[in-house]
């Protein structure tokens, strides 16, 4: 009984210095290149744009994936939930159907789109990138940060 007590109070203890002793990255500390954005661009325009409209703003029967729009759905979640959604629903007629890259890509497009700064990597250049890089609405989303 004890040495599961210990076990316990160990895991939570070491759980919440990971979650309190490290500040988590967002779309605003740069999480895709200028680069990858222009492809992506591209690849949306060949396999999106049909349904979701050249200006990402979508119609009756597609979400915008830019804006209030896209903050309200995605705000507080990952990239990599993002990236698994699109992977695996769109297009509609033919889901994961444009290769991990082209996915991306897509992504780093919508990222740029919704004004989030490139950065110095590519996105996806590391599997934590998506992981560990949350969706926020202002840079200071973050816990203690910019805030007094």
């Amino acid at each position: 009984m004890i040495r599961r007590t210990i076990l316990i109070v160990l895991f939570l203890v070491v759980g919440a210095g990971h979650s309190f002793g490290q500040t988590e990255r967002t779309v605003w500390d740069g999480a895709y290149t200028a680069e990858q954005a222009m492809r992506g661009g591209a690849a949306y325009t060949r396999s999106c744009a049909s349904c979701h409209a050249p200006d990402l703003r979508g119609d009756s029967n597609s979400p915008s994936i830019v804006g209030v729009s896209f903050t309200f759905l995605w705000g507080d979640m990952t990239l990599a939930a993002l990236f698994n959604k699109i992977q695996s629903q769109m297009p509609p007629d033919g889901p994961n159907t444009l290769g991990s890259q082209a996915y991306l890509d897509i992504l780093a497009f919508i990222l740029e789109a919704n004004q989030f700064p490139p950065g110095d990597e590519e996105l996806g250049a590391t599997p934590e990138a998506l992981v560990g890089t949350r969706i926020t609405t202002e840079p200071y989303d973050r816990v203690g940060v910019g805030q007094d």
